[in-house]
C-alpha cells in the first residue's frame, strides 16, 4: 500500500508588499514546486531543508491544512483535502512551534480531551493513556497543568497527544526545536520505540544532524521549494555536494561522521 504519493505538487501564496499608504504590490511566492515524494513502507523519513524551504508547506498539504496549487497528494489512500474523519483518525501531528495541549487543564485531563475529539470511547481512551504514560516514564506528571510542566515533559505528552488514537501516520515539523540535550534524546528515544513497536510511519522535518542521523532510513532535501536529494544517509554521503544547502549539509555532516569515527 502506497502510505503517501505526492506527484508535481506546487502551492503558490499571493503575499502583497506595501509601497505606501494606499498602494501594495502583489507578488506571487512558490512555496514548493513540482515535489514528487513517495512513501511505501513504514520508514521513518527525514524531509531537510533551511527555514522557507517548503518543509512546513508540505506536511500542512499532507493533513489537508492548506489547498494545492498543482499537482496531486494522496497519503493512506486518501485524499487529505476533503478531511474525512476516517482519514483524521489514521494521523497525527507534533509540531515545535505549536502547543496542541490545553495549558489550561492538566496533562491528564487534555489527554482525556484529545481523545473524545477521535470518538475515543472512555475505557479505550484511559488504558491507552496509561499504556503510553507508563512507556514514557511520565505518569507522576499526569495531574500538573500542562503550563507548569517543562519543555521536555510538555513534548512527551504532545506525542502521547499525537498517538494516543494509534494513528498509522505520524508527521512532526521540528519536534525537537528548543529542547535541551537530553530532552532531544527522550524525544528520539520514543519516536523509535513508536516506530519499532507499533510500526507508526513518521515524516519529520528538522534542523539538527542528530534526528536525521540516529533516526531517518530515508530522507529528502529541500530547497526553495524544490527537492534536490533524495536517498538514504549514506547516499547524501557520497554527493558530490552541489551548490546551496545541500552542499552545506554533506559538509556538516561529513564533520559529524569524523568526529564520531
Amino acid at each position: 500500500m502506497t502510505l503517501l504519493k505526492s506527484t508535481n505538487l506546487s502551492k503558490t501564496f499571493t503575499v502583497y508588499k506595501r509601497l505606501g499608504l494606499f498602494k501594495r504590490q502583489k507578488k506571487e511566492v512558490e512555496a514548493i514546486t513540482d515535489f514528487d515524494l513517495e512513501i511505501n513502507q513504514p520508514i521513518i523519513f527525514g524531509l531537510v531543508g533551511p527555514n522557507g524551504a517548503g518543509k512546513t508547506t508540505f506536511i500542512k498539504h499532507c493533513l489537508g491544512l492548506v489547498e494545492k496549487s498543482a499537482g496531486q497528494i494522496e497519503v493512506l489512500g486518501y485524499n487529505p483535502y476533503l478531511r474525512k474523519p476516517a482519514f483524521l483518525k489514521q494521523v497525527g501531528l507534533v509540531s515545535g512551534q505549536k502547543q496542541n495541549l490545553d495549558p489550561n487543564l492538566s496533562a491528564l485531563e487534555s489527554l482525556r480531551l484529545s481523545g473524545y475529539l477521535y470518538d475515543m470511547m472512555t475505557a479505550e481512551i484511559e488504558e491507552r493513556i496509561n499504556f503510553l504514560v507508563d512507556k514514557f516514564e511520565i505518569r507522576e506528571k499526569l495531574e500538573v497543568p500542562v503550563r507548569q510542566l517543562s519543555l521536555g515533559q510538555r513534548m512527551k505528552f504532545e506525542i502521547i497527544s499525537s498517538v494516543l488514537h494509534s494513528p498509522k501516520f505520524l508527521f512532526m515539523d521540528e519536534p525537537t526545536l528548543g529542547l535541551d540535550f537530553d530532552a532531544q534524546n527522550i524525544m528520539r528515544s520514543m519516536l523509535l520505540e513508536l516506530h519499532r513497536e507499533q510500526g507508526l510511519t513518521i515524516l519529520l522535518t528538522s534542523h539538527y544532524l542528530p534526528d536525521i542521523t540516529l533516526l531517518c532510513s530515508r530522507l529528502a532535501v529541500i530547497e526553495k521549494g524544490k527537492k534536490v536529494f533524495e536517498g538514504s544517509l549514506s547516499e547524501l554521503m557520497q554527493e558530490s555536494g552541489r551548490d546551496g544547502y545541500l552542499k552545506t549539509l554533506i559538509t556538516e555532516l561529513q564533520k559529524e561522521d569524523k568526529k564520531n569515527a
